[in-house]
């Protein structure tokens, strides 16, 4: 859907704003004999830097779909959401509160890997093994959040290389022309080479932009997993070492 967009997006621009515009400048210039100046519609006229730019914005979808712009993990260790701060706290009770926080918070990494703790607390009674399994569900999470950005880092790679092939065609044409340059007809060329240099600085624009944008969310996500994990092996784990288990087979405060 994103691409879809994307491509209705970008292609409707180019119908509308940038292929009018260059028309006229191009009918300017020739009128003068000139060469047409480098100006926006210009420099993003040719198909490869609407190629650029129609992956650029379907990397945004891409972005904005795969990263949670919210830390309600950090919400939720700030209200204190498992009880810490309470002097009559049970197994049943940390559990409930789980499940209570897991109806109302969607995509989150620390209930789960709470549950997951708790589970491996009360089969093995270790907080070790506690410990461990939530770790391990974090570092699982992280594993996925990675997968995700498969599509991300292929269009980041793609992008500077259809530049490239903007710049390999530019200058195959270029060179195409040099007998006109020759008989004092420098236009032909000064075009192909315009295809050439702007096609690489599309690129190469939008590459960097959108690479500090993933970058910036692939470090926000990555912080809040090790907030997770902080508040699962300092906290939590001390919450879980006041509970001991009575005969009944139940958790109880100690």
């Amino acid at each position: 859907i994103g691409l879809a967009i994307s491509i209705f997006s970008i292609h409707l621009i180019y119908v509308l704003v940038i292929d009018p515009a260059v028309i006229d400048i191009e009918v300017a210039s020739q009128t003068a004999g000139t060469v047409p100046e480098r100006t926006m519609p210009i420099i993003l006229k040719d198909l490869e830097q609407e190629l650029c730019l129609i992956l650029g914005l379907w990397c945004l979808f891409l972005l904005a779909t795969r990263y949670r712009f919210s830390d309600s993990d950090q919400l939720l260790i700030d209200i204190d959401f498992t009880g810490l701060k309470e002097v009559d706290v049970s197994i049943e009770t940390i559990r409930l509160k789980l499940e209570e926080a897991g109806e109302s918070v969607q995509g989150s990494t620390l209930i789960p890997a709470l549950k997951t703790s708790l589970d491996a607390f009360v089969v093995t009674e270790s907080l070790e093994s506690a410990r461990n399994a939530g770790l391990d569900y974090c570092n699982l999470r992280e594993e996925v959040i990675e997968s995700r950005l498969t599509t991300v880092k292929y269009i980041l790679w793609a992008i500077p290389s259809i530049g490239f092939l903007g710049t390999v065609r530019g200058i195959g044409e270029a060179l195409a022309r040099a007998d006109e340059a020759m008989q004092g007809d420098i236009s032909g060329v000064a075009s192909s080479l315009g295809v050439a240099f702007n096609s690489t600085f599309t690129a190469l624009f939008v590459s960097l932009f959108l690479t500090l944008v993933a970058n910036s969310l692939r470090g926000r996500e990555q912080e809040k997993i090790v907030k997770c994990k902080d508040f699962l092996s300092g906290d939590f784990m001390i919450q879980l070492k006041s509970i001991e288990l009575d005969g009944a087979g139940k958790k109880t405060v100690s």
